[in-house]
């Protein structure tokens, strides 16, 4: 009886690992789709605004251009180009930081759950053990009350 119980406990336990592993895959799966898109959503923004960086690099240069400084065409280009990529790396920045925020989060949802994974398995082990105990007990208090019939029938003999 108690190897019937330990069994249905054991295959109740790989149901909920299964379980949780079904989900577990799911939320990386969704994970997965969600970085995709995000990641896709920067690149389109990143090009507008690199494209606007480089325009506006490209004309603080020309409003610099005097009789002193003259005006090249390579070095207009140059300054497009930094600004594109300073602009640039801002969204680059903030897309690792999503990342970042998003992998903390992760992080402390899984140690969360491995504490209450933890608890009650400590709490099932508790009662388990117990239940154990006051079986034993009950299989003692059996066979004294065996014992003692015994003595009664041989006092009847």
């Amino acid at each position: 009886q108690n190897a019937d119980k330990e069994a249905a406990l054991m295959e109740h336990e790989a149901n909920q690992r299964a379980k949780y592993d079904s989900l577990e895959e799911k939320r990386k799966k969704r994970e997965e789709k969600l970085r995709k898109r995000e990641l896709a959503k920067c690149e389109k923004e990143k090009k507008v605004v690199m494209e606007e960086a480089r325009l506006m690099g490209e004309q603080a240069y020309k409003d610099n251009v005097d009789e002193n400084n003259k005006f090249k065409k390579d070095e207009m280009d140059a300054a497009g180009v930094k600004a594109a990529n300073v602009a640039g790396k801002k969204i680059d920045d903030r897309y690792k930081a999503w990342i970042k925020d998003r992998d903390k989060a992760e992080a402390e949802r899984k140690r969360i759950l491995k504490e209450e994974q933890a608890r009650m398995a400590r709490e099932n082990e508790v009662a388990f053990r117990a239940k154990q105990r006051e079986e034993e007990l009950n299989g003692r208090m059996a066979e004294e009350d065996i014992m003692e019939g015994l003595i009664e029938l041989g006092k009847l003999n």
